[in-house]
Parts: structure tokens; C-alpha cells; sequence
């Protein structure tokens, strides 16, 4: 999950990125800042991934 704020231009797709799948949440985050950021406003980016295996737990359940 991606939540950004409007210094990122909206108009962009998981699919243009398959390589962050595998890409840690603060890689992605630099990545997306870096290709996507407006150069006249500040920007926020928080990714949100699931964390391993979830067998066994309560979650996973």
C-alpha cells in the first residue's frame, strides 16, 4: 500500500515498477520520491508492505 501526498504526481502504476515487489518499503519510497516528486512542493511518501510469512500467527490464522 502507497500513501502520498500531492507534492507526488498521481498518475503513475504498480505495474511500470515490478522490481519493488521485491524492493524493501523504504526502497520503494526513494524510488517513487525520486521519479515522481513535483520540483516546486514538498512531498510524502509511505509504503506499506507485508511483513514475511504470516502462517502460525494470529493474522494468518
Amino acid at each position: 500500500m502507497v500513501l502520498y501526498s500531492d507534492g507526488l504526481i498521481p498518475h503513475w502504476r504498480w505495474s511500470d515498477f515490478p522490481h519493488l515487489a521485491e524492493a524493501s518499503a523504504t526502497v520503494a519510497a526513494q524510488e517513487l520520491l525520486r521519479a515522481f516528486a513535483r520540483e516546486t512542493d514538498d512531498a510524502t511518501v509511505v509504503v506499506v508492505k507485508r511483513a514475511g510469512n504470516l502462517a502460525g500467527t494470529a493474522e494468518g490464522a
